[in-house]
């Protein structure tokens, strides 16, 4: 009987540790779509090195950037959060889509919103670039405050140290870091910002 009691406790806390967990399929999303938020933001960054650049340096950072939007934005990490999303919204194998008012949107829907918004706005940006009169540096510095802004934000989720000590300061350190260059973001748009800068830098707050 002892075993048997042993054994019926060791069940219940393996079914409680697996109700205490996300779902497979979300915790993969999620992995996913901090893989295209990362080389989204890094595109941008390179896209305000660009404008500060002059040729052919500038050329080739357009072209880099670019290939990493490109990238992320039809890659097979995009690929995949496609083949869960469509898995997630049917009623049953083989059945019919779900209706999108039955199913709240998750964090992960709206990231997955957030990440082609902000790639489609990438897109626009370097479009104007490469078109005269193009961007100067400091018509890109919305872009650049909020890229940076977001870098610091995914780190800091990454990273992010339970309790007390150096890091758990250090890590605090970059969270107001973060907290401070997306709260300059409003302040550095004005009315004489191009569209395609505070469309991407308003976007980039999302990620």
């Amino acid at each position: 009987m002892g075993f048997i009691r042993v054994m019926v406790a060791l069940a219940m806390v393996s079914i409680l540790a697996g109700c205490s967990k996300p779902p497979k399929d979300k915790d993969d999303m999620k992995v996913q779509l901090d893989k295209i938020r990362v080389m989204v933001v890094q595109s941008a960054l390179i896209s305000t090195q660009a404008a500060c650049s002059e040729p052919p340096a500038r050329s080739q950072l357009v072209d880099g950037a670019l290939a990493l939007l490109r990238r992320a934005t039809s890659g097979p990490e995009m690929m995949r959060i496609h083949q869960m999303m469509g898995e997630m919204n049917m009623d049953k194998p083989g059945g019919m889509p779900a209706k999108a008012k039955d199913q709240p949107e998750s964090p992960q829907q709206a990231m997955h919103i957030a990440v082609h918004a902000a790639g489609g706005d990438g897109f626009n940006l370097l479009d104007a670039m490469t078109r005269p009169p193009g961007l100067t540096c400091a018509q890109v510095r919305p872009v650049s405050l909020a890229a940076t802004a977001a870098l610091l934000r995914q780190h800091h989720e990454e990273v992010a140290v339970q309790g007390e000590g150096p890091d758990k300061i250090l890590d605090k350190e970059v969270d107001t870091a973060a907290g401070k260059l997306g709260d300059a973001v409003p302040g550095s748009i004005t009315d004489k910002t191009p569209d395609p800068v505070r469309i991407l830098a308003l976007a980039l707050q999302k990620l």
